[in-house]
């Protein structure tokens, strides 16, 4: 894989992936020795007038619920998310999804980002 960095931040996977069938896709990425995971559900709601997220950790994982994310323009996170940290990085996840004509299906393109925690001055939450 390349090496790719953003300012002060790495590149530790990246990639474009399509459901399977309307499914949720889950997505694990190793990172010095951690396991990071995020699992993007999508649903549509016609009562809503535009996007929502929902958002959850469960045994580690994020959990997604991504309503409404059916352009084929694109939408996503506005910037990276923080999903956790190891002993001296902070871990984030950015996403844009496409939903193309009439499938179920959702096309994801995702970024996993690893950046030094004292190089970007990160102040976890008590």
């Amino acid at each position: 894989m390349a090496s790719i960095q953003s300012g002060p931040a790495r590149v530790a996977d990246s990639g474009v992936v399509t459901a399977f069938m309307g499914f949720p896709l889950r997505i694990h990425t190793p990172i010095e020795g951690y396991r990071f995971g995020v699992e993007l559900r999508f649903r549509t709601d016609a009562s809503l007038d535009d996007v929502h997220v929902g958002s959850e950790f469960v045994d580690g994982m994020l959990i997604l619920d991504l309503v409404n994310f059916d352009s084929d323009t694109g939408r996503g996170s506005s910037r990276p998310v923080l999903i956790g940290q190891t002993d001296t990085d902070a871990v984030f996840f950015h996403f844009k999804v496409f939903r193309y004509g009439a499938t179920v299906d959702h096309t994801v393109h995702y970024t996993f980002f690893v950046a030094n925690k004292e190089e970007i001055g990160f102040q976890p939450t008590a």
